[in-house]
């Protein structure tokens, strides 16, 4: 989550958190009332025709969900907090094996807070201590395959912390490399265990269903008003969109750029040609 807007605010990063995690609800900081459209435009370098033409190709994405909505099977997930973490390193270390080495420190390296999940929602953050230390991730564990995304997800965020050395990465950016993590997790996994498979997929397009249909409608709603007060749910339909196109057209060395934060939303757009 983003909570604090200036560009010096963001180098502040022994008091800097977000609560990253797709699934859980947008937490309303009250410095985030001080910050509207225009600012977020600016930040990341877009008007509102390059929006709107990205809602544009958003829903066509969202047309390719399948029309059904079968739900995930509850049954408990058979790994406690390390297995899971095991599967989500072995996974990033396939998808980036030239980085297996600061992939494998980042795990090693930050503190990984699991705590009972409680309710519904599925609530993770990542506290970036600043670039002479690891981050510090804590996310809640429920015993469900739900747990695998989230998990990746989080580990995206302190990986790209990692890997962007303290420099500035406006909210966008920073999901797509999130949202990276949990493409490499889904890629890994469709190769084993068939239920683990099907029912991380389901996850995946249920999130889908949210970020490319409630949440992009809110953006769009947004650009109509110029000083629409910001809010955070207005990264996620691009930064998935993104995300799901970088994964599949960018080679795995230019994917590294994205975490090292060597990409601005422009230059992905043009290397897309979208």
């Amino acid at each position: 989550m983003l909570w604090i807007w200036r560009r010096t605010d963001f180098r502040d990063q022994a008091t800097r958190s977000r609560n990253a995690s797709p699934m859980s609800a947008p937490i309303v900081h009250p410095q985030s009332k001080q910050h509207v459209l225009g600012d977020w435009l600016d930040l990341h370098g877009l008007d509102h025709q390059t929006c709107l033409h990205l809602l544009d190709e958003i829903r066509r994405e969202s047309a390719k969900i399948p029309a059904y909505r079968s739900n995930p099977d509850q049954q408990p997930l058979s790994l406690d907090p390390d297995g899971v973490w095991t599967k989500i390193i072995s996974a990033m270390c396939s998808f980036l094996p030239e980085q297996q080495k600061v992939i494998e420190e980042t795990f090693q390296r930050s503190e990984k807070i699991a705590v009972p999940g409680k309710g519904k929602s599925r609530k993770a953050l990542t506290i970036d201590h600043g670039p002479a230390k690891y981050p510090t991730i804590m996310y809640q564990y429920f015993g469900e395959v739900s747990d695998l995304l989230v998990v990746a997800h989080e580990f995206g965020h302190a990986l790209q912390i990692r890997a962007s050395e303290g420099e500035f990465m406006p909210p966008v950016m920073r999901e797509v490399c999130a949202f990276l993590s949990e493409g490499a997790l889904l890629s890994s996994c469709s190769n084993e265990d068939a239920f683990l498979a099907e029912n991380l997929l389901k996850y995946w397009q249920r999130s889908n269903r949210r970020f490319f249909g409630n949440l992009a409608t809110k953006l769009q709603e947004s650009l109509k008003d110029e000083n629409a007060i910001y809010e955070y749910g207005w990264n996620y339909p691009i930064a998935r969109y993104l995300a799901l196109r970088i994964f599949t057209n960018f080679s795995r060395d230019s994917v590294w750029r994205v975490f090292r934060g060597e990409y601005s939303i422009k230059k992905v757009l043009n290397q897309l040609a979208i």
